[in-house]
């Protein structure tokens, strides 16, 4: 149990050492700043705009069901006693 508590100890050392040297080389990387995913989502997109593009697909997804459905009924009229004619 000691042994597994010193390589628990070790690993999260190592991780603070890397996240200190991230830190250096790079301080947007290891930002906690909440204005930062408001303004930019790593690649320029903002989050109003990420917001707006899932309403989209999610409108897409809407009349893609409705198309579906629509196409099940159709399906339904040609079975007949449980077969399609």
């Amino acid at each position: 149990m000691i042994a597994n508590s010193v390589i628990v100890l070790f690993v999260m050392e190592m991780d603070e050492w890397i996240f200190s040297d991230l830190e250096a080389i790079n301080e947007k990387w290891t930002s906690r700043d909440d204005a930062w995913s408001e303004t930019e989502a790593g690649n320029g997109i903002t989050e109003i705009e990420m917001k707006e593009e899932i309403e989209l697909h999610k409108a897409q997804i809407e009349s893609q069901q409705e198309q579906i459905e629509a196409q099940h009924e159709e399906l339904g009229m040609f079975r007949v006693n449980g077969e399609y004619t």
